[in-house]
């Protein structure tokens, strides 16, 4: 039988790199349910106020739990270029632009807004979590996906905003460079390619496993207490 490899994305490997075990119940098997917790589901909200806000240049009435966002958004619509909110990328291991929910996906991926202004673009993912730890290796994914997707793109001013918090984290990517982008994201998921093939997903203790809903792991805390 041949192996069936899922489709990756940077939250998909971050979670393998905090915990394969973890990776395999919740990806793979799907052994826990997903409860979509009320923060999320506020972010959610948020995430398609905005959407709607752009993709109506601003005559959108925002929500209570929105409004404090106008005058953010009102400046990434006053931006140049031609605007994109939650565009789907994804490519295959041979490095080509593939259908979001096609076959043979390596990776994919979408960001929040961008304004393509030219060869140069603005590349915004709206975070309404916590500031702390910012990884913007989010932004380079992204970024790479972008330079496939858009043949016209030489470089990428990409920014975590933080929008509870008047925090911003960014990083700026160059098409010149694909090649080193590429090539660390592959690096980064070679380990999970490995894991389907061996069907060897070893548990990590890490920070998170008190938080954990992969309960039968020995180094979750009630494992623990057992």
């Amino acid at each position: 039988m041949a192996t069936k490899y899922s489709a990756l994305s940077y939250t998909a490997i971050k979670l393998y790199e905090t915990c394969p075990y973890r990776y395999y119940q919740e990806r793979v098997v799907k052994s826990v349910p997903y409860v979509q917790s009320e923060a999320a589901a506020l972010g959610d909200r948020i995430h398609k106020e905005l959407e709607a806000f752009v993709l109506n240049e601003g005559n959108y009435k925002l929500s209570e739990e929105s409004a404090k966002y106008e005058k953010l958004m009102n400046g990434l619509l006053a931006l140049p270029g031609k605007k994109f909110v939650e565009t789907k990328m994804a490519m295959d291991w041979k490095v080509k632009k593939v259908e979001y929910f096609g076959k043979n996906v390596w990776i994919r991926g979408q960001f929040d807004f961008m304004a393509l202004n030219g060869d140069h673009a603005k590349m915004v993912d709206y975070k309404t979590g916590s500031h702390r730890y910012p990884d913007v290796g989010q932004l380079e994914l992204m970024s790479a996906l972008a330079f496939l997707h858009f043949p016209e793109l030489d470089k990428v001013d990409a920014s975590l905003l933080f929008i509870n918090h008047n925090a911003i984290a960014k990083a700026s990517f160059e098409r010149a460079k694909m090649p080193a982008y590429i090539d660390k994201w592959m690096r980064r998921s070679i380990p999970v390619v490995k894991s389907t093939e061996t069907r060897e997903w070893p548990a990590t203790r890490n920070n998170l496993c008190k938080w954990c809903p992969i309960k039968d792991c020995r180094f979750h805390p009630e494992m623990q207490g057992s």
